[in-house]
């Protein structure tokens, strides 16, 4: 994902986003979607949707990702978010603090992982039916 893309936001945060996107280290790919709780973009990193953030003017919010189906579309936010307060903006002692929260995030995410007990393949709570099979699984005993 280029630059480009966020600078095209008309957003008080799109500034802060290139910023975090550049500075931090954070799981490919990179997905935008528009924040649910207010102005701004939720930034969606790694697959499926393995960290969120917000950046507002004051603070960051890091929480684990988390996937839904509406009508046939994947939707993606974030869930329990983590407040990062910024007194100094996105300086180096805040990106850490970010960085720091993203990998707990991550870690919180992944913990949640479920094993397919047909095809033994690692999924996230949302791809897992109540049978402990993935939904491709069952959709295929159906």
């Amino acid at each position: 994902m280029t630059t480009g893309t966020f600078v095209r936001w008309r957003n008080y945060a799109a500034r802060d986003l290139i910023t975090v996107v550049e500075a931090l280290d954070l799981p490919q790919p990179l997905t935008i979607v528009a924040c649910p709780d207010g102005p701004g973009q939720l930034l969606i990193a790694g697959d499926p949707a393995l960290a969120g953030i917000v950046v507002r003017a004051d603070h960051a919010e890091v929480g684990p990702g988390i996937m839904w189906w509406d009508d046939g579309y994947r939707m993606m936010g974030m869930r329990d978010p983590e407040i990062i307060v910024l007194p100094n903006g996105l300086d180096d002692a805040g990106l850490a603090a970010v960085q720091a929260a993203v990998r707990r995030s991550i870690t919180r995410r992944r913990r949640g992982f479920r094993r397919c007990s047909t095809c033994l393949s690692l999924n996230p709570p949302e791809r897992m039916s109540t049978r402990g099979v993935c939904r491709a699984c069952a959709d295929r005993r159906e």
